[in-house]
């Protein structure tokens, strides 16, 4: 994962409707893999690119820009899966887990600045 990558892209929003004050972080695909056991790692770090990674890279270069408004929002997509942790779909909850995780202590950081951070879709962390 290119976690330059959201730079332009971050330009491109500003150039197009101007300072930053809302971030929606959605991102959506599910596990290949199915058990812990029976999926590699490869999946394991192509799901934590999706929901995890490629997320935080995008919240950590528009955090500057976010701060500076005194008063922002950033949400995280989540899944219900986190709530109910089925057999099934590893990768996907692991990775969803750690979403929400980083949601919360994300939350405790920055309310400092005026930003709030929610999770939609609660599982492990309420809405």
């Amino acid at each position: 994962m290119d976690e330059n990558a959201v730079i332009p892209m971050l330009s491109a929003i500003n150039d197009e409707l101007g300072t930053l004050d809302l971030l929606d972080s959605n991102a959506g695909t599910a596990s290949r893999g199915t058990s812990i056991a029976d999926t590699d790692r490869a999946e394991y770090q192509r799901l934590l690119d999706v929901h995890l990674l490629g997320p935080l890279a995008l919240i950590r270069a528009a955090l500057p820009q976010l701060r500076s408004t005194g008063r922002a929002d950033v949400i995280a997509i989540s899944s219900t899966i986190t709530r109910e942790f089925a057999k099934g779909a590893a990768a996907y909850t692991l990775a969803k887990s750690a979403l929400e995780a980083a949601a919360l202590t994300l939350a405790r950081e920055e309310r400092q600045y005026g930003i709030r951070v929610n999770v939609v879709a609660p599982g492990l962390v309420a809405t």
